[in-house]
């Protein structure tokens, strides 16, 4: 069990598409410990909105549908407010994490903070290419 954060591009109207990160709750919690106040926005799936279509892999495809344009707009806000702090972030903890994995290692530690420094380098290229990040609930 645990949560997802969805990297989604931005279109006219109550569906967007992009990608699904589905992620542990300890690595959710993990990566909120290393964002710090930087948060994500948060939406609540069923009640704000709704997936449509999944695809495999990961990340997943998924195509999105938003439930209350109040929960769009509200998305839309904290994006803007906070999307140049969570960048920068982002690449704060890629570089912290290509650090410590340059001393090395095989312990199960070493192999989380390669998983994470995957999902972080991913969400940050995303980001780049102009998708909005937020976590569900």
């Amino acid at each position: 069990m645990g949560t997802s954060i969805f990297a989604l591009y931005p279109k006219e109207g109550n569906e967007w598409s992009g990608w699904c990160y589905g992620i542990s709750w300890r690595t959710a919690l993990e990566l909120e410990a290393l964002l710090g106040s930087e948060r994500l926005p948060t939406l609540t799936r069923w009640e704000e909105f709704e997936v449509l279509e999944h695809g495999r892999g990961w990340p997943e495809l998924v195509r999105v549908r938003f439930l209350k344009p109040e929960a769009l707009e509200r998305l839309r806000r904290q994006w803007a407010e906070r999307r140049e702090a969570l960048q920068r972030r982002l690449q704060e903890i890629e570089g912290d994490l290509e650090e410590a994995l340059q001393e090395g290692g095989e312990s199960p530690e070493f192999q989380a903070d390669c998983r994470l420094l995957r999902r972080i380098r991913s969400l940050r290229e995303r980001v780049g290419e102009g998708a909005v990040l937020f976590r569900e609930v």
